[in-house]
């Protein structure tokens, strides 16, 4: 049918338009160029996993900050797993993000790993923002925050109340919070009607404290899987 079809050639372009040599090269180029990469990309109907380091030098750290937060803008509401690392820009990143996880339809599992808010109060911020978000979201079964600072002692409580209100999510792995904050969220959580297993750690191999208006975890590991 004429719909299926519109369906594949939005897939397919989409698929094209992600690659990381398109989204480098439509990047550089800016204008016009970018704005078309990044409406290819939100047409996009494939339950894929997406991986995005920004790492200044890694493969999407040529992006700047504006091109960046427009990239998670747009991403395909239909993929399974998203990963952001090394994401460290203004607190207008990750609203746009959160704002996108709010519209996936089958994202599964969501991890953020060496991510930092800039600003004073930043982070609180935006992990409320997210934590509200995860309050009512009815897919993502896993979520793993590795050196952020998008959770802590200023907003522990809101994230178990807002936990205790999810009840889609099964995994929640935290890296780089004290053990304070790991136990007081299983303690919020431990009568929850589904399961929610928590695991925390600080000590993961190669970890490099980096300060950024705050002292953090940065994990350089590839954590391995539950």
């Amino acid at each position: 049918s004429h719909k299926k079809y519109i369906e594949l050639n939005n897939t397919l372009g989409a698929i094209f338009a992600s690659s990381t040599a398109s989204i480098q090269g439509a990047a550089k180029g800016g204008g016009e160029e970018w704005k078309k990469m990044l409406d290819a990309i939100a047409k996009g109907t494939m339950r894929d996993d997406m991986v995005f380091d920004f790492d200044p030098h890694g493969i999407y750290g040529g992006l700047t900050a504006v091109q960046a937060t427009e990239l998670v803008a747009h991403l395909p509401l239909t993929i399974e797993l998203l990963s952001i690392e090394n994401a460290r820009y203004s607190i207008e990143f990750m609203e746009a993000m959160t704002e996108r996880v709010k519209n996936f339809h089958n994202l599964h599992t969501l991890r953020i790993h060496d991510t930092f808010v800039n600003g004073k109060e930043g982070g609180k911020e935006a992990g409320l923002q997210l934590a509200d978000v995860l309050a009512k979201n009815t897919t993502i079964k896993e979520l793993r925050l590795f050196g952020t600072n998008l959770i802590g002692t200023g907003n522990v409580e809101q994230w178990g109340d807002a936990l205790m209100k999810n009840k889609a999510l099964r995994w929640l792995e935290l890296s780089g919070v004290g053990k304070e904050i790991v136990d007081q969220l299983k303690t919020k959580t431990k009568n929850r009607r589904v399961e929610l297993r928590i695991k925390g750690s600080l000590d993961c191999k190669n970890c490099m404290l980096t300060s950024l208006g705050q002292t953090m975890i940065s994990c350089k590991t590839n954590h391995s899987q539950h």
